[in-house]
């Protein structure tokens, strides 16, 4: 630990209270910059094969689990840099715990409040909206949708699944161009508001579904069965916990206008009871209409057409959508264990000249000196060769436009 240096400290206190600053005048101290330099493991981008990158991730995943059920810690920022492993063991590390956050006790007054999210970090206490953390490439479809949602438990097991994707399409036989898309299109996708916040997660949604050919992950050469069962499994768990989540929202929307319609319906029949002048009434009657109109207008649960305000009779058909299983540990540990031990289901795939049911392939990770780099510079490469291959692709075509035309 290397104490810190004295030119290395912040002077945001100094501002605070400055005329010019428009911003919370909230207390500041001084804060100074340390060095904590620890030989801890290797990077997760330097596993062995298919089967050690799953092993890894499920160590981290299982530290993550862990940390919510023991000690009520949110980590908040799985990455790909974030996973280390162990050179002599293999086993994987959970590391960078600088973004986490706490969540509610279970017990003592929180549990018994129904407007906190036992699954979520705690709400900010001076009042102010959360704001989105973690690494873009890797963040939850939801948390790149709304920027200003809770963090929760849901989120932080999506980004495992979406480092488990970087790492597949960049070490082990995927077509480049495929691989580059993911990355491009899907990882890297970023969108603004009108007011410059950016904003995300349409192409996961897109990737989750299966629906796009564009984004699927096209192999070279044959992989491992239980690598395809994981991937699938996880997809799955992934693109299920989404459309609750939307399915939860439209709900929450048709409630809130039902909400509405009883406020309406109860003020205009206080107002026929009453002894004004029937011109007033209308009066009151008409304005309550367009009070109703600006609500339903403002309202972004569900579209318009999709619950008739005045119509009691849907909601006892109505059910609030119920919560698939994501945020269950221990039956995603109980699957990630038996996909590890010799992969479930019963498809073969071809070693050696044999056929393995369920069984890893070993050493299947892409080896040679490209592989050996890092993430960001295998995708510079791999740019670089398809452009390459792209340009010399263009100098076929012409020549043989060229030889066509000759003989013509």
């Amino acid at each position: 630990m290397r104490r810190g240096h004295p030119g290395h400290s912040t002077v945001t206190h100094e501002y605070v209270d400055t005329p010019w600053n428009k911003g919370r005048r909230r207390h500041h101290g001084p804060r100074v910059h340390h060095r904590f330099a620890v030989d801890l493991g290797q990077p997760l981008w330097k596993f062995k094969s298919s089967k050690h990158m799953m092993q890894i991730l499920h160590d981290a995943f299982t530290c993550h689990r862990q940390a919510v059920q023991r000690c009520r810690i949110l980590h908040r920022d799985i990455s790909a840099w974030n996973i280390l492993w162990d050179e002599t063991s293999g086993r994987g590390i959970l590391s960078d715990w600088d973004q986490c956050a706490r969540m509610p006790p279970l017990v003592g007054p929180f549990e018994l409040d129904p407007s906190i999210n036992m699954m979520a970090e705690l709400p900010p206490s001076d009042g102010r909206r959360p704001e989105r953390t973690g690494t873009w490439a890797f963040a939850s479809t939801l948390s790149l949708n709304h920027r200003h949602k809770l963090h929760d438990v849901q989120d932080d097991l999506e980004s495992f699944f979406w480092v488990a994707v970087f790492m597949i399409i960049l070490y082990l036989p995927v077509d480049r161009e495929a691989a580059l898309r993911v990355v491009e299109n899907v990882l890297s996708q970023v969108q603004y508001s009108t007011d410059g916040v950016p904003f995300g997660g349409d192409r996961k949604r897109t990737f989750i579904s299966g629906v796009s050919d564009r984004f699927r992950l096209v192999f070279t050469e044959p992989v491992s069965a239980p690598l395809l069962e994981w991937i699938g499994m996880y997809r799955r768990m992934v693109r299920q916990w989404v459309a609750y989540q939307d399915g939860l929202r439209s709900w929450l929307g048709r409630q809130r206008r039902r909400e509405l319609a009883r406020q309406s319906e109860a003020e205009g029949k206080g107002d026929g009871d009453g002894s004004g002048d029937e011109g007033a009434s209308g009066e009151d009657d008409e304005s309550d209409e367009d009070d109703e109109d600006e609500d339903d207008e403002d309202d972004d649960g569900g579209d318009e057409d999709e619950y008739v305000v005045d119509s009691m009779d849907d909601e006892d058909n109505d059910p609030e959508p119920q919560a698939p299983s994501l945020r269950d540990y221990q039956k995603r540990d109980r699957e990630w264990r038996l996909i590890l031990k010799k992969g479930r289901n019963r498809s073969t795939v071809q070693e050696g000249g044999a056929k393995k049911k369920g069984a890893f392939k070993k050493n299947n990770r892409l080896s040679g000196e490209l592989h050996d780099l890092n993430p960001w510079a295998v995708i510079a490469k791999y740019s670089e060769l398809v452009q390459d291959e792209r340009q010399k692709e263009t100098k076929l075509n012409a020549m043989d436009c060229g030889a066509f035309w000759s003989r013509a």
